[in-house]
């Protein structure tokens, strides 16, 4: 299984995500050779905080999550991508030296970012800059360990339940990337916002979707109250 696509981290991302989510088999060699890549992409280029580096491609063409919603701005790709693909490192659970290097120095990076934003003001325990890239923070911090990162989820998810909107979203957070977030945390405070977004997971269960990013939304949703 050829998940790797030399020209963009997004698109090798996805795919390693089609397969995790789908619930095929990825070989051990497959995944050496796929954690083998992604971490010889640490700290080089245009990386952020010295993580996994976006492709220049990626940059200039702009990314799309999993569940559908798009992302151009330079930063954001650089720490969403940087963050998803930390997170398929943990999944993918190869153990090398250089990997450890790779998750290590990323890790490094990442929490010298987020301390320093903290200390500033900008954000508070469990956020990071914005909704889309919080969850994206989640994604990672669960993939490595749910209850070693739960204060720091905890945390996130007491600030996800302020935004609320009352109509089963929540602002700021883009609702779908934000449920799959949400199916990955597997603490009380998580399955209380899937219970808040519950209509409207209904509502995305019932469609006919035919369309991928239609088809991943309904998987997502169909997780999530499963979950509830």
């Amino acid at each position: 299984m050829n998940l790797i696509n030399p020209n963009s981290l997004s698109a090798t991302l996805d795919n390693f995500n089609e397969a995790y989510y789908s619930g095929k088999t990825i070989s051990v060699e497959d995944k050496k050779t796929l954690a083998g890549w992604l971490a010889s992409r640490q700290g080089i280029g245009k990386s952020y905080a010295g993580m996994i580096a976006p492709t220049d491609y990626d940059y200039k063409n702009g990314v799309v999550l999993f569940t559908g919603e798009k992302i151009d701005m330079v930063a954001s790709i650089g720490h969403i991508m940087g963050e998803e693909a930390l997170r398929a490192l943990y999944i993918l659970g190869v153990k090398s030296l250089g990997i450890r290097n790779a998750i290590d120095n990323s890790k490094k990076g990442l929490y010298r970012s987020i301390k320093r934003s903290i200390s500033l003001g900008y954000d508070t325990l469990g956020t990071y800059c914005c909704g889309k890239c919080t969850a994206a923070y989640w994604r990672n911090l669960s993939a490595e360990d749910v209850d070693r990162n739960k204060k720091t989820l905890n945390a996130g998810l007491k600030v996800l339940k302020q935004v609320r909107d009352g109509k089963g979203k929540w602002k700021k957070f883009p609702f779908h990337y934000t449920v799959l977030s949400l199916t990955g945390i597997e603490l009380p405070a998580a399955r209380e916002e899937l219970r808040f977004a519950e209509q409207s997971l209904l509502r995305i269960a019932k469609r006919n979707a035919s369309e991928k990013y239609g088809m991943r939304r309904k998987m997502i949703a169909e997780k999530a109250l499963e979950i509830i």
